[in-house]
């Protein structure tokens, strides 16, 4: 018996369709290891019985060994171009070694051992293709062993074969080779292939300076730095004059617009003097001036004062005077006019600045000309350097070989007259015809021992991957992402005996009905009072389930009526009860009491079943709920009748039983993902008939 998984559930949970989050735990990860034990253990013995038969069926080996000391000798000393050593400059221990285990592990070594010592003799049975010979070389660097004795300059080689004799006689041979093929490697050159060598760099060396001789011709040029340093020097020259130029004529033409503008303003003509004298009409008016007085003399002598043409007269004269005292006195009696002096001036000015302009303007023209062709030559000596530089840098590196190689020359001379390099390796151990073998049972055991696991962990993973029920309540949440509530186990947890009218439930405890009674009540909105159990597939235990819930509902004291819509001939909720010792009665709503308690069961007609629809399960719902505390519904499984869809929407809650190994993943989505799109409400999933593969004292430890 597993008791009631409880979680802090919000309201509404079954809406959201995320599972509770939280670690693994390692009874969630040993449960498939133990559920596919057998699987796992045929996986391991395969491998493990193959290799014990071929460590029983193979024959024995022998390792002929040889241990080398490696010196520090002049062969990896770094000289100087004397031949002298130079301090520092030497290869280290490690470096040494290692260059000498990669000449003696080389392949040309290995094929040489083969071919004068001949594949079939080594392996028999191998043949004389090249084929043939490329597999015993490469099966003859397996059988090889170099390894480098720690803290020293010895070299361990080792080299196994069916044949003792054959083995001491294959390492010894390829040490032997060895030692002449690392003199070859470190000798020095030969003095008729130095000459050889700068007799063509002498060669080289003279085509290059032809060569270059017919560029410099060719491109008419002494010495390429200092042409492109004067055409650069006279390019920045005729630019700056250009500017100069360019300035100058601007300064012209500027001088001759302003005195254009300013010539239109000059007249041609004007007055270049006049004759003053006496202005003739002052002179006709003070005649006039001395008419009018005589007239005023005569008048004032015939008429008295305040005569008419007395004051009439006395009017004019004093006009005239006005006339007379506002004339000017003088007049210009002749005006003598000619050509404008100042118009002429600039004139020649205008002529002066277009005659500066047009010379400024040739010049430019010239030194343009002058700066195109510089500019040219300029291109073609930029578009040239990288050849001619290419040229030079092979002569100066022919130059360079050709020395170094007189030195090296020189050198190998000194060398010669002084001493020869001594070899820097010494045979400390021949290989010896071995005497015992070298069984290679034990390993192969343990590599098969080592793919059993391999094995045995692949099909466990390929088994838990491939398979789509479910063991555990952590797996049923990560699959359907629907939160497990319940769990129970495969067996009944309880004894059937009789507690006051009704048996005692046989899969789940009265605090299990209550802790669920809980869960429920905490993720709806409203008071839990019509529950709806739906099978995800057929056979996982869903009227057992609710009957268990019914009888301690009643036993509670409260009003229970137990809707069973899968029933079936012997397999209905009255029927279980009646196999447990419950009679019914038949009651005024057509329901059955079990035991005249308050615990009601239905067993409607299949026709009336498959034609409810969605209202009138609304109404039969909510009728119910006015007389009963918790209405339970047994539903059957999608596959069988469409019934839960059109009761889940008038639900409070629904819960999916799932059958442990039973139930697959995706019929249990696909029927939460079908009731959720007819407006039902998924709160949580029942795990109903587990079974527990961890051993009991194990799973309670973990």
């Amino acid at each position: 018996m597993i008791p009631v998984t409880l979680e802090a559930l919000p309201r509404n949970a079954g809406a959201r369709r995320t599972p509770p989050s939280g670690p693994m735990a390692i009874r969630d990860v040993l449960t498939p290891l133990f559920y596919y034990r057998m699987r796992a253990l045929l996986a391991f013995l395969v491998p493990v019985v193959l290799a014990l038969l071929v460590a029983l069926m193979s024959p024995p080996v022998y390792v002929a060994k040889s241990r080398l000391l490696i010196l520090l000798g002049d062969d990896y000393v770094a000289k100087d171009a004397l031949g002298g050593a130079n301090p520092g400059l030497s290869f280290d221990k490690t470096q040494i070694v290692h260059a000498e285990t990669e000449i003696l592990g080389s392949r040309d070594l290995k094929t040489q051992v083969i071919k004068q010592m001949g594949a079939d003799r080594l392996y028999p049975g191998t043949g004389k293709s090249e084929a043939a010979l490329d597999a015993a070389v490469d099966r003859f660097s397996r059988d090889l062993t170099i390894e480098n004795v720690p803290q020293s300059n010895v070299l361990a080689v080792s080299y196994r074969n069916r044949n003792r004799v054959v083995a001491a006689e294959a390492l010894n041979k390829l040490i032997n080779l060895y030692l002449d093929r690392r003199r070859s490697v470190f000798e020095q050159s030969s003095k008729g292939s130095i000459e050889r060598q700068t007799a063509a760099l002498n060669s080289q060396l003279a085509d290059t300076e032809a060569k270059l001789v017919a560029f410099s011709s060719a491109h008419n040029f002494g010495d390429y730095q200092q042409d492109l340093t004067a055409v650069q020097q006279q390019q920045a020259a005729l630019a700056a004059r250009a500017a100069e130029l360019d300035e100058n004529l601007a300064m012209r033409q500027g001088r001759a617009a302003h005195i254009s503008r300013s010539r239109l303003s000059m007249p041609e003509i004007v007055d270049l003097g006049k004759d003053i004298g006496r202005s003739q009409q002052v002179d006709l008016l003070t005649q006039q001036l001395v008419t009018l007085l005589q007239q005023r003399r005569e008048a004032a002598a015939e008429y008295v004062d305040g005569n008419p043409l007395v004051a009439d007269l006395d009017k004019r004269i004093n006009e005239l005077k006005r006339d007379i005292a506002a004339m000017p006195q003088d007049q210009a009696v002749n005006v003598h006019r000619g050509a404008n002096p100042v118009r002429q001036q600039m004139d020649s000015q205008m002529a002066d600045a277009a005659a500066d302009a047009a010379a400024y303007r040739s010049g430019r023209a010239d030194n343009a000309a002058a700066l195109a062709r510089v500019d040219a030559r300029l291109r073609e000596l930029v578009a040239i350097g990288p050849t001619y530089r290419e040229l030079m840098r092979t002569r100066t590196t022919l130059e360079g070989a050709a020395a170094d190689l007189a030195k090296q020359a020189q050198t190998m001379r000194l060398s010669s007259a002084l001493s020869r390099s001594q070899a820097n390796v010494r045979v400390l151990e021949a290989a010896q015809t071995p005497v015992k073998s070298h069984g290679e049972r034990l390993v192969l055991l343990m590599a098969g021992i080592g793919v059993g696991f391999i094995m045995a962990g692949a099909v466990t993973v390929l088994s838990v991957a491939l398979f789509e029920g479910m063991l555990t309540p952590n797996e049923v949440e990560k699959k359907i992402e629907v939160p497990v509530i319940l769990s129970t186990s495969e067996s009944a947890g309880h004894p059937l005996r009789r507690v006051r009218e009704l048996p005692t439930p046989q899969y789940l405890s009265p605090e299990d009905v209550k802790a669920l009674v809980r869960v429920l009540h905490s993720v709806t909105d409203t008071p839990c009072k019509t529950v709806m159990m739906i099978g995800g597939s057929e056979g996982v235990g869903v009227t057992s389930l609710l009957t268990d819930v019914a009888v301690v509902l009643a036993q509670e004291g409260r009003r229970v009526l137990l809707l069973d819509e899968e029933a079936e001939s012997g397999r209905s909720a009255a029927d279980l009860l009646r196999s447990r010792g419950v009679h019914f009665e038949a009651t005024a709503s057509g329901a059955l009491s079990a035991n005249g308690t308050a615990l009601h069961v239905t067993n409607p007609e299949p026709s009336a079943r498959h034609s409810r629809g969605e209202a009138e399960w609304k109404s039969l719902l909510d009728e119910a709920a006015n007389h009963y505390d918790m209405v339970l519904i047994d539903a059957p499984p999608l596959s069988q009748s469409w019934l839960g869809l059109f009761a889940a929407p008038s639900v409070d809650a629904t819960l999916l039983v799932i059958g442990a190994e039973h139930t697959r993943a995706p019929v249990a989505r696909n029927t939460i993902s079908r009731l959720d799109g007819a407006g039902g409400a998924v709160v949580g999933a029942v795990l109903n008939m587990r079974r527990f593969y961890i051993p009991r004292t194990l799973y309670n430890w973990l």
